[in-house]
């Protein structure tokens, strides 16, 4: 307490310990209130942490609502050394025969030879040139660039679909210029229009442009030309990678790929599990100990489990019998609540037999159900999770605003029994001095007395 106070210097009280217990009693509600305020930020703890489960529950079910996972495909080359294959998801599923009876070829030409590529050799003018249809660029070549490097240099500055290096040794060198575009569609034509110089420059092919050849079938195949060695259209949704030509017959073959699917599947059976076994644990009762979960009784966490509990075990209408229920894929409930896989041979059979049947149980059915579910549970401003977490934050408001009005009260109160305390020394201080007085009286008139 501020202030001067008079702690029992006459009466021999211990008036601040004897404040501090009465205080202490004072004190006993705000205490329970904070005992109950604790409880219920750990509910609210305890809600939030169970909704981060329902989340991550709903993105689970939302994915296996994504019609790519369905659709995915994998595609398969008997000889990767000839030729590679990628399928994209939804490519219709089959087998191929092909043939790469060749692979494209990029146009490579070679320069003349000269015996130093620095020197400035070659006459001055320009060097104009076209890469297949493309637009003719014209480069010029001034007596500082009329050397071999220095052509280089100036047709790799001049942004063309090719690139020129020099090559050779040992007193002849050649300028190499290479397409970046197989095929006959990235041809190279060079114009030179050089005067002057002691070289005269000249281009030369080294490799043709040659386009790939792949046959199609075996025994009356369809032969098909490609300018590039990455095919996209002759397989519907496969990328063929070509790699070397070959005279034996490669076969393609493109499968539906479940692999993703069944990986998001067990994702949502630990995801569903996280959930059941957190409601489980904070509903629990142990009738031997006593022990109890934070909400056991709790209305609203039953209804939540009731409502994921039927989705789960509930036959989708309009999906085919054999795939219209989770148990028909072998996932099914334990006697604990938790769903299991119970025969993985099960599931893969019903995903070749009928994955189409598949998606529409989860994309139709379970999937769309959990989701609608949980989002009613957990949204904003309406779902029952939400609205019982905000009910414990107005709590907890409530009770604070209660402690910090008692507790203006608690220090009106001490102030008032310190006054009181006070009061009560200082009268008995003036006692003490009145009796001092009194019996000094008595004492003078007893002398009195006894000399008359």
């Amino acid at each position: 307490m501020a202030g001067i106070t008079i702690d029992g210097l006459v009466s021999g009280l211990q008036t601040g310990d004897i404040i501090q217990k009465l205080m202490e009693v004072e004190r006993l509600p705000i205490k329970r209130m904070e005992e109950k305020k604790k409880a219920y930020q750990e509910k609210i703890t305890l809600l939030q942490g169970l909704s981060e489960k329902l989340s991550t529950l709903k993105l689970a079910v939302d994915n296996l609502r994504t019609s790519s996972l369905y659709r995915s495909r994998t595609a398969t080359s008997s000889n990767e050394s000839v030729l590679k294959a990628t399928a994209q998801p939804g490519a219709p599923t089959g087998r191929y025969t092909l043939q790469v009876e060749q692979i494209a070829l990029a146009h490579q030409l070679a320069s003349n030879a000269v015996s130093d590529p620095t020197s400035r050799v070659f006459g001055t003018g320009t060097i104009t040139i076209q890469v297949g249809s493309g637009t003719p660029v014209t480069v010029d070549i001034t007596d500082t660039s009329n050397s071999l490097e220095g052509i280089r240099n100036a047709i790799n500055n001049a942004g063309l679909p090719l690139s020129a290096t020099v090559v050779g040794g040992e007193g002849e060198y050649r300028l190499v210029l290479l397409s970046r575009n197989t095929g006959e569609a990235g041809e190279v034509t060079v114009t030179i229009d050089l005067s002057g110089g002691t070289e005269t420059l000249s281009f030369s092919t080294i490799q043709p442009p040659q386009n790939a050849r792949v046959l199609l079938g075996t025994s009356s195949p369809i032969v098909f030309e490609f300018s590039s060695n990455t095919v996209t259209t002759l397989l519907p949704g496969v990328t063929l990678n070509l790699l070397a030509s070959s005279s034996t017959p490669v076969t393609v073959e493109v499968t539906e790929d479940t692999t993703l699917l069944k990986d998001q599947i067990q994702r949502f059976v630990e995801s569903y599990n996280d959930v059941i076994n957190t409601i489980k644990d904070l509903t629990r009762y142990d009738p031997d100990t006593g022990d109890k979960g934070a909400f056991l009784g709790d209305v609203n966490l039953s209804i939540v489990r009731s409502q994921l509990e039927r989705v789960i075990t509930s036959a989708v209408s309009g999906v085919p019998e054999e795939v219209n229920s989770l148990a028909m894929l072998g996932l099914k409930l334990s006697k604990t609540g938790v769903l299991q896989i119970e025969d993985p041979r099960i599931l893969e059979e019903k995903l070749s037999a009928n994955l189409e049947g598949v998606e529409e149980l989860f994309v139709q059915g379970v999937a769309r159900n959990l989701s609608d579910i949980i989002r009613n549970a957990t949204s904003y401003g309406g779902g029952i999770l939400w609205i019982e977490q905000n009910m414990y934050q107005n709590l907890a408001k409530d009770i604070d605003e209660r402690i910090a009005t008692l507790e203006e009260a608690m220090a009106l109160r001490e102030k008032r029994l310190w006054r009181q305390f006070t009061s009560l020394e200082t009268f008995l201080s003036n006692m003490q001095s009145q009796s001092t007085w009194l019996a000094n009286q008595i004492a003078r008139l007893n002398n009195q007395t006894q000399k008359g």
